[in-house]
């Protein structure tokens, strides 16, 4: 097995890389655990490849449970530090008691972020798993292929939604977090249908703009068909603004954070059919978001499932995302686009920041 200074060279500070993993607990490897105490920022795919955690992957069959996977974790992670010398870093502790307690309350995944502090271009926050896939996902695909760092929150969990379960839409949101390429995605467990735009839920939202201090934030629609959409866009607005006013004081994980306010606040287009302010060309990038939407098979139409039919699980649905993205595309002269509403004026820096059609 390579050792911890080994695996600690193999680090890349690339951009394009994988920064979060989607494991259960039981296949989680140790190694993946020990990169993370190593403060490291990007893994790209081929140094993952060099590890050969097959080998813990296959030995997660011999661990009683998961309590007895975590506490093994634990003597591995102390053994390693202790033949190298290193004092386990602070924010080591603080992982493996929250993985000791993420196990106790959500015993079917974990997620890992290689990039717990990264400063993101784009956070896009949707108030249900699937929102950003529908309104937004051609859009970041297209940032995240520049070389951008592109990150997701979501609200809530959809547990008020007619389809699957909770559990089942945490999976499929992070099958479509993989497809899209973003470097996290996180939950915040905001009650479906209930939560509101007050001091308790801005603040919570406020900490995790001011974690990933994105310059730009993508949101929810402001009106829209669903109303948890209308209302998530406003809090998001809301928060992103108060994210800025030094007064308000907030934490993550224990230390005090800065303030910070978003450059730019964009509302993306979901179900009802609103002005757009701006349009952007996903021509390239929308097979893929469609390989991202449907990556929530719980949610749409399948002629094998015994799930009730729903608005968005008609058989028509899919057609219906394909021809908007194809009228959006029309108006600018390209084959596909999406839709956003700014708030403020949005500027260029020069005539030719402006995509010109082919024919006029």
């Amino acid at each position: 097995m390579p050792s911890p200074q080994h695996i600690h060279e193999m680090i890349s500070p690339a951009p394009a890389g994988l920064f979060y993993a989607l494991l259960s607990t039981t296949t989680l490897p140790f190694y993946l655990t020990l990169l993370n105490s190593f403060h490291c920022k990007a893994l790209t795919i081929n140094n993952l490849a060099k590890l050969n955690i097959n080998s813990w992957l296959k030995s997660k069959e011999a661990l009683l449970n998961k309590r007895t996977y975590v506490s093994s974790l634990r003597q591995k992670m102390s053994t390693a530090f202790n033949k190298t010398g290193r004092k386990e870093p602070k924010h080591y502790y603080q992982f493996r008691k929250s993985a000791y307690n993420h196990i106790n309350e959500k015993p079917n995944s974990i997620l890992i972020n290689f990039a717990p502090m990264q400063k993101l271009d784009i956070l896009a926050i949707g108030v249900h798993p699937d929102d950003i896939e529908l309104g937004c996902a051609g859009t970041l695909i297209k940032h995240v292929q520049m070389g951008q760092q592109v990150g997701i929150i979501d609200l809530t969990q959809g547990e008020l939604g007619t389809r699957g379960t909770p559990q089942l839409r945490l999976q499929e949101a992070q099958d479509a977090a993989a497809i899209m390429g973003v470097v996290v995605r996180e939950n915040l467990g905001m009650a479906d249908g209930f939560f509101q735009n007050d001091k308790e839920h801005q603040l919570k939202l406020v900490e995790y703009i001011r974690k990933y201090q994105p310059n730009i934030v993508i949101a929810n629609a402001l009106e829209d068909r669903h109303p948890d959409h209308g209302r998530a866009g406003k809090l998001i607005a809301d928060a992103c603004f108060l994210a800025g006013l030094s007064k308000i004081p907030t934490t993550h994980n224990g230390e005090p954070q800065q303030p910070w306010r978003p450059k730019r606040v964009f509302h993306m287009m979901q179900d009802r059919f609103l002005e757009p302010d701006f349009i952007v060309d996903v021509s390239s990038t929308h097979a893929q978001k469609m390989e991202a939407v449907k990556a929530y098979k719980s949610q749409f139409h399948d002629p094998n499932s015994d799930e009730p039919i729903t608005y968005i699980a008609t058989g028509g649905f899919m057609d219906k995302i394909e021809f908007r993205a194809a009228l959006l595309g029309k108006r600018i002269g390209a084959a596909y686009g999406e839709a956003f509403i700014c708030e403020n004026t949005i500027g260029i820096s020069h005539l030719d920041s402006l995509l010109l059609p082919e024919l006029a």
